[in-house]
């Protein structure tokens, strides 16, 4: 008798390292082929999002329309949701089935609603059972505004990708409202490592500001252009009453508040023994009994201790990641 096969991942082009690298995303991330749920000649589509869905509600949200082209840029498939049937749930998925006339939809367009909504990564299956993915790393090192650590792995060597925000509201300074992906740039085995500015822009990347007017065709360029955007964008109040703690070394509360494009709530990194007070972008060191005791943040209380005076923080929600 012969071997049953193995699932095989795929190799999807994200961050590693701080770089644009490898990504082999396994069999489990991406939706079922049409043909298994009787929707032959359409492409599935599955839209995750970032954190761990431990009553953090700041990442989940809903999505408006998914339009798809085929690589002459024809337009070949249109779906429109309420709300109620796009929610994606924080730390969770939801999958979405877009008839395409049996074509291959390379060109993926997702436009977002009022309510923000953090994506950690985007598979397909189209017609054919071909595969292909992004992750929210892309957004991150594209300089869109992003919470860096999604805490959804991807990968069977624990790739965690940061998720990228879509928000037509544009709550707390989030510029994008609609990305477009050319998902076949987003799939390869190697990287183009002498132009790695292709991947934020068109045709493989394009973020859009708006939704209200957006043509039903091909966008040729980006409108939100983050990276040129100077300050802190101010979170909701909701999002300012919510701490993480991470002990995944991964974690860099450093590179969060070093980065003028992250947004999301207050986070510590136990390995780096640091607290990032996201609504100035501050880094404090953890309060130790031998080494810090003044000007440092108090884990076990939370509490920002200044030149002796104890600031508590009073977060309504505090979560604790495990490795």
């Amino acid at each position: 008798m012969a071997a049953a096969a193995v699932a095989v991942g795929v190799d999807i082009i994200g961050v590693v390292s701080g770089v644009f690298g490898i990504v082999q995303f396994f069999q489990g991330v991406f939706p079922p082929s049409p043909s298994s749920i009787n929707r032959a000649g359409a492409s599935t589509v599955r839209i995750a999002a970032g954190m761990d869905g431990k009553g953090l509600s700041q990442a989940e949200g809903p999505i408006d329309e998914i339009d798809l082209f085929n690589d002459y840029e024809g337009w070949i498939g249109h779906a429109t949701y309420y709300p109620k049937d796009s929610q994606i749930e924080s730390g969770s998925f939801t999958d979405f089935t877009v008839d395409c006339h049996g074509q291959q939809p390379t060109y993926l367009q997702i436009r977002g609603r009022d309510d923000a909504v953090c994506i950690a990564y985007i598979t397909q299956t189209w017609p054919d059972g071909t595969q292909r993915g992004w992750s929210g790393d892309v957004g991150m090192q594209c300089g869109q505004s992003y919470w860096a650590y999604s805490n959804v792995i991807v990968s069977d060597d624990g790739h965690k990708p940061a998720c990228t925000w879509l928000d037509v509201d544009h709550t707390g300074g989030i510029k994008q409202a609609a990305m477009q992906i050319h998902m076949q740039d987003f799939t390869s085995t190697t990287v183009d490592t002498s132009n790695t500015t292709k991947y934020c822009s068109a045709p493989a990347m394009v973020f859009e500001d708006h939704t209200e007017g957006l043509p039903w065709s091909i966008w040729k360029r980006s409108t939100t252009h983050a990276k040129r955007e100077t300050g802190v964008l101010k979170r909701s109040a909701a999002m300012s009453n919510h701490i993480i703690g991470s002990q995944d070394a991964s974690h860099s509360a450093l590179k969060l508040c070093q980065s003028r494009t992250s947004y999301g709530p207050d986070f510590v990194s136990f390995s780096e023994g640091v607290f990032c007070d996201m609504d100035t972008k501050t880094p404090w060191p953890l309060c130790s009994t031998e080494k810090v005791k003044d000007d440092c943040y108090h884990w076990d209380t939370h509490t920002l201790i200044t030149s002796g005076d104890h600031q508590p923080r009073n977060y309504g929600n505090v979560v604790e990641w495990e490795k």
